[in-house]
């Protein structure tokens, strides 16, 4: 509950009620330490406060790294949902990250 307070508290986000959104699709232990989760639920928490974020270009570095399928299916599903007519930044040499991309450039 901290970090998301704390984090928009400077930014504006794109939903009226953030901490709702985020507490249900992450599904966490909200008096657990962020120290103390998953690599794989700290990869969520961080794609969540992007994405929430009311921001015109959204930068994503490997943003699967330390997800299993059903993490990558979530990502997917959730960028759809929430990239809300945004450029969209995605670095990753994981197709399954930006397939859905309209352009690629190749480095």
């Amino acid at each position: 509950e901290e970090i998301i307070s704390f984090h928009f508290k400077f930014k504006k986000s794109v939903v009226i009620d953030p901490f709702k959104i985020i507490s249900s699709l992450l599904q966490y232990d909200k008096d657990k330490l962020i120290r103390n989760y998953s690599s794989g639920m700290k990869q969520r928490l961080k794609l969540l406060l992007a994405l929430f974020t009311d921001s015109k270009v959204l930068l994503l570095d490997e943003p699967t790294a330390n997800f299993d399928n059903e993490g990558i299916d979530w990502y997917r599903d959730l960028v759809q949902k929430y990239r809300n007519n945004r450029t969209l930044i995605i670095a990753s040499a994981q197709t399954h990250d930006h397939d859905f991309c309209d352009a690629r450039i190749t480095m």
